[in-house]
């Protein structure tokens, strides 16, 4: 599955100008910003024998959002680059074994 949105009157925080008696900056949630998210959702199914069938699930999401002052900048909450691998091997009629890995690349710095 391919995907693709643009979106407008996204929500962010805005400065107001005003700070409270301890020093924190007062912030109001405005619809200002707009995004463009784009992204990718795969799977596969293999089978190997009649017991032996293994899955692949894959999913990638990007995107660019345009801050209330028109500046471009990479969209934020967006998933990481992420996924299930499984191998299911049936051992007889009442029993079968699937251990699977979840995945999530996170990037530092």
């Amino acid at each position: 599955m391919l995907f693709a949105l643009h979106y407008t009157d996204r929500i962010t925080s805005v400065l107001t100008g005003a700070v409270t008696p301890s020093g924190r900056d007062v912030v109001q949630n405005q619809n200002v910003e707009s995004a463009d998210i784009h992204g990718i959702e795969a799977a596969a199914h293999f089978v190997f024998s009649a017991a032996t069938t293994a899955d692949v699930v894959v999913n990638y999401t990007r995107g660019e959002q345009e801050e209330a002052d028109g500046q471009v900048v990479s969209a934020n909450r967006i998933p990481p680059l992420n996924g299930r691998l499984s191998l299911r091997h049936t051992v007889s009629d009442s029993l079968s074994v699937e251990p699977y890995l979840l995945f999530a690349v996170v990037r530092i710095g």
